[in-house]
């Protein structure tokens, strides 16, 4: 590798051989200075170089060295794992926005950035055929294994194939490798974690595991609302929402990409044979109903999507209400749901009896304990989470649920080029990778 004196004076490099990492990628280098300092700031590689490190000659890479290892570092190099799809628009699914979106920004920041899944790595030469935006289409690159993964795996079923947990062990095993949010999160344990911290339990519904049927019929019984949900469910589906009423019980079941499905029981030994023909599920919880404040006739909740800073604090990046359409169980945005201010939503339910201001601070504060526990109780480390609170008729904020792979229900994609989301994760990651 050719070099001038002068960044060969700020690395303490000298003529001879030196160590040369990108990612899991490393080879013994022949330093040569150059007599011409015109790029003073470049590195120029030997295509020997280039291949055994799986580089490309375009890439713009930062490098420093590397006290601990003994070795000139390239990158850091970033990979994204996904979920591959071949019947949508985007390679990796509706994942693939933020994905394309965290690649670019990454490389203009002077990492190795990539995209892949399990089918792209080939274990034998340790490189990755990762997915890389320069444009505006997606085009294949030989890349090395990361210095960092950040998962964003989309469905629960993705994650738990054999060929996804083969991988994440494997990569799991790389003694320098930093993965982030390798985990869905379980609703059951969730609230298992938040139970033991005093000062989130009053924010918790009452909620038990469902193991029998009996457990049910108590919940029926006591709670005029009663919310039974999948440990393991996402974008809202497979949710029965249980109404008692004087007729007996009118239920609602939440379907994805269909319409919910609906009926009634006279009884609750009926309600309770109901819920076991409809719920599919390995495990469930069962949940009181809150009497949630309503705006424009549905409830709605408040999302917070926190994010590492550089220092690995916990931030909160934004916070939005999502307001259901009147009569529906969810309020995701492709069950029709609608986003608004969460200071005007307090404003508009409450009126001059609350302060928004001070009723947003608190839900922070709520939130950001919420996902210190998680991360302390999973001891997984996390980059970004969604924690999900609502406000109850008498202004009680409640915890809902916890997401580690939250997506963008901002406004601010409209607004900017890049979400501030997507830079403030891209900033933390390279800060992980430079360590």
């Amino acid at each position: 590798m050719l070099l001038s004196h002068r960044l060969a004076d700020e690395l303490g490099l000298r003529a001879g051989t030196t160590r040369l990492r990108v990612g899991q990628s490393e080879a013994c280098a022949q330093i040569e200075l150059s007599k011409q300092d015109s790029r003073p700031q470049r590195l120029f590689l030997s295509s020997d170089l280039i291949d055994s490190l799986y580089v490309s000659p375009e890439d713009c890479l930062y490098m420093w060295w590397d006290k601990n290892h003994s070795s000139l570092r390239l990158g850091p190099v970033l990979g994204i794992m996904g979920s591959r799809r071949t019947n949508t628009g985007g390679v990796f699914g509706q994942t693939t926005e933020i994905i394309r979106d965290c690649i670019r920004l990454a490389r203009r920041r002077g990492m190795l950035a990539y995209a892949f899944s399990p089918r792209d790595i080939d274990w034998v030469s340790k490189s990755v055929r990762g997915w890389v935006w320069t444009g505006a289409v997606p085009k294949r690159m030989r890349c090395p294994l990361p210095d960092i993964v950040y998962d964003r795996v989309a469905s629960r079923r993705s994650e738990t194939s054999t060929r996804m947990t083969t991988a994440k062990e494997n990569l799991l095993q790389i003694s320098n490798l930093q993965y982030y949010n390798r985990v869905f999160l379980n609703k059951w344990d969730v609230h298992k974690m938040l139970e033991s911290y005093p000062e989130l339990k009053k924010h918790l519904p009452p909620t038990q595991e469902l193991v029998n049927s009996k457990i049910l019929e108590t919940y029926l019984k006591k709670y005029p609302v009663v919310f039974v949900k999948p440990t393991q469910g996402s974008l809202g589906a497979g949710i029965l929402r249980v109404a008692r009423s004087s007729k007996g019980f009118a239920y609602r079941l939440t379907r994805l990409d269909h319409p919910d499905y609906r009926g009634r029981a006279s009884t609750v030994a009926g309600m309770v044979r109901v819920a076991e023909r409809l719920l599919r599920q390995d495990q469930y919880i069962v949940q009181r109903g809150l009497s949630l404040a309503h705006l424009n006739g549905g409830p709605f909740d408040i999302r917070v999507l926190l994010q590492k800073s550089t220092r690995n604090h916990w931030t909160v990046q934004s916070m939005v209400a999502r307001v259901a359409q009147p009569g529906n169980v969810i309020s995701n945005l492709a069950d029709g749901g609608q986003i608004i201010n969460p200071r005007r939503a307090i404003a508009a339910v409450f009126g001059p009896s609350i302060k928004p201001s001070l009723m947003t601070l608190r839900i922070r504060r709520i939130a950001k304990a919420a996902a210190l526990a998680i991360e302390k109780e999973i001891e997984y480390e996390f980059a970004e989470m969604g924690i999900d609170l609502a406000v109850d008729i008498n202004a009680k904020i409640w915890i809902i649920e916890a997401n580690s792979r939250p997506g963008r229900q901002t406004n601010e994609a409209g607004q900017r080029r890049v979400s501030m989301s997507v830079v403030r994760l891209v900033r933390f990651l390279r800060s992980r990778g430079l360590q």
